[in-house]
């Protein structure tokens, strides 16, 4: 396939209104160079709310569950390590502008560029 560095990520969220206070509760994504998978990342993470009953039965992350999370900024710090490894990584995400759009808005401090190519 190729000589290329990507980085496959998926995000849950609250909901997809970052406006309203909705938030990334857990990240997954592996790191892919020469179509080979060199790393691998996942990480629930405590939005410090509770979320619904509706995105919990949806997603299947309860509340115990991120009660005992790490917060957001560090989880969303290691993730920058993976995600910038090197120039030129491609992102290749399912709902790009929804969730990293909303990662972004709530996480400024922890993410202070990303600066990589969006695939869908």
């Amino acid at each position: 396939m190729g000589n290329y560095k990507a980085v496959v990520i998926d995000f849950e969220t609250t909901g997809l209104s970052p406006h309203y206070g909705d938030r990334t509760i857990e990240v997954g994504c592996v790191l892919i160079s020469n179509s080979q998978i060199v790393d691998r990342f996942q990480s629930l993470m405590n939005p410090d709310m509770k979320i619904s009953g509706f995105i919990a039965d949806y997603i299947g992350i309860t509340n115990k569950m991120l009660s005992t999370a790490p917060k957001i900024k560090d989880v969303m710090t290691k993730l920058k390590a993976i995600v910038f490894v090197s120039e030129g990584v491609k992102m290749v995400e399912h709902v790009p502008e929804a969730c990293v759009t909303l990662s972004i808005r709530n996480h400024v401090d922890a993410i202070k560029c990303w600066n990589c190519s969006v695939i869908c």
